[in-house]
């Protein structure tokens, strides 16, 4: 059984045409910091974002270290708070979408507020808000997985 996986793994990985290329692409972008939440906090909960969005696997996600990259090369900033800003990134990476959003707290409550921008139309596809009531790690254990 375990040789079947492995080749199938390498299958995957090197036939033209595989299950991921045959997704729409999607580039997650560090969500804004907003009421409080820290810079950090903000780009850990965007990872972690980034992962159960993946997880759902209807998407084929541009991986964030390219992100970085290419945002290095154009001199833009990889935290994006606006349609028309996801839009141009999404343009400039390729991809057929973009995630964007922001943090925030107020009192005791934090906000996650996510957007899907369709980079060709600039139209706002989908968007959420996920309040959590708690601790900042427990938004991050178990609040992005429901945000995603």
């Amino acid at each position: 059984m375990k040789t079947w996986g492995c080749f199938l793994l390498v299958m995957l990985a090197v036939v033209p045409g595989g299950f991921a290329q045959d997704l729409p692409t999607c580039a997650v972008m560090t969500f804004e910091a907003t009421g409080g939440v820290s810079a950090d906090d903000a780009r850990v909960l965007s990872d972690r974002f980034e992962v159960e969005f993946g997880r759902l696997g209807q998407y084929a996600l541009f991986p964030r270290a390219n992100i970085g990259k290419v945002i290095d090369l154009q001199k833009y900033n990889l935290t994006c708070a606006g349609s028309e800003c996801a839009m141009e990134l999404g343009q400039l990476l390729t991809v057929q979408y973009t995630v964007f959003g922001s943090i925030g707290k107020v009192g005791s409550v934090y906000t996650v507020n996510a957007s899907m921008v369709d980079v060709g139309t600039g139209k706002v596809e989908k968007q959420c808000s996920y309040d959590h009531r708690g601790e900042v790690e427990d938004l991050l254990q178990w609040g992005m997985a429901s945000a995603a």
